[in-house]
């Protein structure tokens, strides 16, 4: 939602989707922060200033657990995988028309391919 209005546009919703985790872990650094002080503060959802046209965006104070929800499930996905290695449910292939992911994968780079487009 944008800071006083409450409809987004299309590009401002692509860069709260593009940018959502990182919101969520910065949430969560200042909801820690904030329990370890004597300081009372009402902390508000974490937003994103748009310059192009002066707009402060951000998800709402609705949609953040979801996000700190989702943002808890992936590191404990990935530090588990850097523990124990990754198995192969955690490495679905993709779709031949989604093969251009792959070539950011750590799974998937280097000789030895983990995995790869079906």
């Amino acid at each position: 939602m944008v800071a006083g209005s409450g409809s987004l546009i299309h590009q401002e919703q692509e860069l709260l989707t593009e940018h959502r985790m990182q919101l969520a872990l910065y949430c969560l650094a200042l909801e820690y922060q904030q329990a370890s002080s004597s300081a009372v503060r009402r902390l508000l959802p974490p937003a994103i200033y748009v310059a192009a046209n002066g707009r402060l965006v951000d998800e709402g104070e609705e949609l953040m657990p979801q996000s700190q929800s989702q943002l808890e499930e992936l590191l404990s996905t990935l530090s588990r995988m850097r523990v124990l290695g990754p198995t192969d449910e955690q490495i679905e292939p993709l779709s031949s028309k989604d093969a251009a992911i792959c070539n950011a994968c750590p799974h998937h780079r280097g000789s030895i391919k983990l995995c790869g487009p079906r």
